[in-house]
């Protein structure tokens, strides 16, 4: 969308009375409308149209703190309306809520106005920038992190990985390529590649928001999250694991299969089963049931007691070839 004399919806609060953020608006060269919430924000709003809302959550009287942002996403007119949530604060049990409303923008007043101001130029004009999938095949592939696909799944061609630095280390091999421990230094590698330190808080505040919006099945939302928190190596094997099971449920399998590959690559050796696990999980829901089977085998064999390892080499069992069941 061209920025133009845009419109700008503001639903009336404290702050914006009381602020410069309208004069900013107009010398911005944006068109600031101002509705107060007793003047029934939807009704003026579908009429003129904003291209984009900022809003804060409801009063505290008021039954639903979400209240006009829930009657503006019902609207007909407006329901597509990029809204801004623009508070004193915001805690992850909010940014939640406020994603399942579709909401992805969220600043706060304390802050200079000025990125709000800047906010708005970058959702009315955004740049050329490359898309979340591309840098996602970016993180997959550098640094050898990907490991050799000898398991694949009927889908979109994978972007091809880098050719191998050096040759393959002995005893390597499997399904997993040289998934022992190698010379490789996967978190030496995530270092430098990204230059990201374990305390990164930025990261820590990606994890846990990838990891509230995951347990509410907000499958898409949540992979967005833990792409930025998987920059940083602590929080790297957690994110793939619930990338690759977001994918998963998404029906997304090439891209659950090539997360979980990744995941696997990382992992402590304490951690590899739940990659295996979850790879072979994806490849039987694929229809792929050898591939399942011998995953599953591999789990098993490190150990007997994971849970549904056994279940599923019963059901797959009977779905094989005498030669591989047996």
């Amino acid at each position: 969308m061209s920025e133009g004399k845009a419109t700008i919806g503001l639903v009336e609060d404290p702050y914006v009375l009381k602020s410069a953020l309208v004069d900013l608006l107009n010398k911005a060269g944006y068109t600031p409308l101002v509705v107060a919430r007793s003047e029934d924000p939807v009704k003026k709003f579908e009429t003129a149209k904003p291209a984009i809302i900022i809003t804060d959550r409801d009063p505290a009287t008021s039954d639903h703190p979400f209240g006009i942002i829930d009657a503006i996403r019902k609207s007909p007119v407006l329901g597509k309306t990029e809204i801004f949530f623009f508070s004193d604060n915001l805690d992850v049990k909010d940014e939640v809520a406020l994603r399942r409303f579709k909401i992805n923008s969220f600043f706060l007043k304390s802050a200079d106005p000025q990125t709000l101001i800047d906010g708005i130029r970058l959702q009315l004009n955004p740049p050329k920038e490359e898309t979340y999938q591309e840098w996602e095949d970016q993180l997959l592939n550098r640094g050898q992190v990907i490991v050799e696909r000898q398991v694949q799944v009927p889908g979109p061609a994978a972007p091809a990985a880098p050719p191998p630095p050096a040759p393959a280390p002995q005893g390597g091999g499997g399904l997993f390529g040289d998934a022992g421990g190698g010379s490789d230094d996967m978190g030496g590698i995530f270092d430098s590649i990204f230059g990201v330190d374990d305390t990164d808080k930025s990261a820590k505040g990606h994890f846990d928001l990838g990891s509230a919006l995951f347990k509410s099945k907000i499958w898409d939302q949540s992979l967005v999250e833990l792409r930025m928190a998987a920059n940083a190596p602590k929080y790297a094997c957690d994110s793939y694991l619930m990338m690759g099971k977001a994918y998963r449920e998404l029906g997304k399998l090439p891209d659950a299969v090539r997360t979980f590959q990744a995941g696997h690559k990382l992992a402590a050796e304490g951690q590899k089963n739940e990659f295996s696990f979850e790879l072979g999980a994806t490849m039987e829901q694929a229809g792929k049931p050898v591939d399942a089977y011998r995953l599953f085998v591999a789990v098993y064999k490190a150990d007997q007691n994971y849970p549904g390892v056994k279940e599923r080499l019963t059901n797959l069992k009977k779905q094989l070839p005498a030669q591989e069941g047996a």
